[in-house]
């Protein structure tokens, strides 16, 4: 007996021991109803026998981990060597969180207003289309090949290490600056307005990217700070960083580079930047802004115009768009005329198709559908905000907060310049307006939020 108990597994050091002896003067002692729950003593040797077999089984498995163990340990340097996966964010042993199932609410309706998006480019440039090549699809199958590409951006997006963006976000910021640097240097005008680069063909506006870029790389940028007890000097370091971006777009695109900016600063805000040390940056940003504005001619014009929109002195500074903005508001009513019935897109309303279609829907559908279309953007914003505050990563959450912010600012000062609160400026509403650039951005952007969701705290 006493043989059998040192050679059996089952010992006191077991996690699968039972004192059979034990157990065995508890049944003896009970109660004939006990003794009827406990059953006989063949139940406990069952219960023996099922636990010697879990035992085994358990012993079995730790052998087989050991042996993989074995053969992998050789070839652990070689593997924690490779670029693909020596990502800076893992060797520091970041918690990103546990993976589940992403946002479907933040895709349906980003998805919901790219479908808008369609509908409208097709409603306002049909007219423009058939003048210019006879057939009325022409923006609109451009614009739909637009979103298939950025379908594909917002898939990889989706699938892409987080710890990948982090790694190479200066990678994304240095090509960033070298873009804006290109449109300087020889970058198409279009419409009096230097913000293309063209390559084979093609052309594209490397303000759009710099924003994705710019965000992902200040968000890494952020985290090497301790924002709350951040100097002065450090905080100077900051602001210098901030502005690089920003400021190398107004030079070309002064709405561009407010927009970045704007979501720039909301991730100083989330980060925990001191009150007095925000000041600061404001002040500084309006003094940017107004020295932008001033030394260029145009923009002086265009806000001479923005003041007084209808003197007759003002209609060639901007003046007339505004105008023929706010009649098509006024001809939109509380219903508006029908879709595809608008009549200022009928070449009265400049950049119909771009940067003021949101007069032309609101033209067509009307005051009800405007205020739908505007829950929808406020719908976004805030459940990409949510999705920020739910992120147990600072990096990662500052780039939702940042990537939302850029939506929701562009759509804010995109529908202030229709409905002249703001002066005109040529910054396209966010998934609705014509551009391939823009929306195959904004569906990337879209495809990152996803992505970040999944790492929400549930």
């Amino acid at each position: 007996m006493n043989d059998s108990k040192k050679k059996s597994p089952l010992n006191n050091k077991n996690p699968y021991y039972i004192n059979f002896k034990e157990n065995e003067k508890q049944f003896d002692g009970r109660s004939g109803r006990v003794r009827r729950s406990l059953n006989t003593k063949k139940n406990l040797d069952r219960i023996v026998q099922e636990r010697k077999k879990k035992a085994l089984e358990d012993s079995q498995k730790s052998s087989e981990i050991e042996q993989e163990i074995k053969i992998i340990a050789p070839t652990r340097r070689r593997i924690h060597t490779t670029p693909t996966i020596q990502f800076s964010s893992w060797l520091r042993g970041e918690n990103y969180g546990v993976k589940h199932k992403a946002d479907s609410l933040i895709f349906y309706i980003a998805l919901l207003l790219v479908a808008i998006g369609l509908v409208m480019v097709y409603s306002s440039s049909s007219y423009k289309a058939l003048l210019e090549s006879g057939t009325p699809a022409l923006y609109f199958t451009k614009q739909f090949k637009f979103m298939l590409i950025g379908l594909v951006g917002m898939w990889i997006a989706f699938k892409l290490p987080i710890a990948l963006t982090e790694q190479f976000a200066i990678h994304g910021f240095i090509l960033s600056v070298g873009m804006l640097l290109a449109v300087m240097a020889f970058g198409k005008n279009v419409d009096g307005a230097t913000r293309w680069i063209e390559i084979g063909g093609t052309q594209f506006t490397p303000s759009d990217i710099t924003k994705l870029f710019g965000i992902i790389f200040f968000a890494q940028f952020l985290r090497g700070y301790n924002m709350k007890k951040i100097s002065v000097r450090d905080y100077f370091i900051v602001l210098v960083v901030f502005a690089i971006l920003p400021g190398l777009i107004v030079i070309e695109d002064l709405g561009t580079g407010v927009t970045l900016a704007g979501a720039l600063f909301v991730m100083m805000v989330l980060s925990g930047v001191p009150v007095r040390y925000l000041g600061w940056t404001i002040g500084g940003g309006i003094g940017a802004v107004l020295l932008a504005i001033i030394i260029e001619p145009y923009r002086v014009n265009r806000i001479i115009g923005f003041m007084d929109p209808f003197s007759s002195e003002n209609i060639a500074s901007g003046g007339w768009q505004l105008v023929q903005s706010l009649y098509a508001f006024a001809s939109g009513g509380l219903f508006g005329s029908g879709l595809g019935n608008g009549g200022q897109k009928l070449l009265y309303l400049p950049a119909m198709h771009t940067d003021f279609i949101f007069s032309v829907y609101a033209e067509e559908m009307g005051f009800i559908g405007s205020v739908f279309l505007l829950l929808l953007f406020v719908a976004f914003v805030i459940r990409g905000l949510m999705i920020a505050n739910q992120l147990q990563n600072s990096y990662m959450s500052l780039v939702a907060a940042g990537l939302t912010s850029v939506i929701g600012i562009q759509a804010l000062i995109n529908i202030s310049v229709t409905v002249g609160v703001f002066p005109v400026t040529g910054i396209t509403l966010p998934f609705i307006s014509y551009g391939g650039t823009s929306l195959i951005v904004m569906m990337t952007i879209v495809g990152f939020l996803l992505n970040l969701s999944q790492y929400t705290k549930k």
